[in-house]
């Protein structure tokens, strides 16, 4: 993985552990950053290959609540788009 690759997949999953569409931090008990790394590979490929922000956290909150058994809360994909919308891609976009 390039250092453009390692700056951006940090950046998005810095991003999930602040918008944690899947509510790990509430309840008083924090998991490790490891239990979004799958999402921010997934979200990462998505990114490099094209798809919208927006698309990009529709398709993550629905593999999050498939996957994990969990209903995100309401306005969490909107933030999770919004916060992917603010990462300079650019340099990783796969053609």
């Amino acid at each position: 993985m390039t250092d453009a690759q390692e700056a951006v997949q940090e950046a998005i999953r810095a991003v999930f552990l602040e918008v944690d569409p899947a509510g790990l931090g509430f309840g008083g008990t924090w998991f490790p950053e490891s239990e979004y790394d799958t999402e921010v590979d997934r979200a990462l490929a998505w990114l490099s290959k094209g798809s919208t922000p927006e698309d990009t956290a529709a398709r993550t909150v629905s593999h999050i609540e498939r996957d994990w058994g969990v209903d995100v809360q309401s306005g969490k994909q909107e933030r999770l788009a919004h916060s992917l919308g603010t990462i300079d891609i650019s340099a990783i976009k796969r053609h």
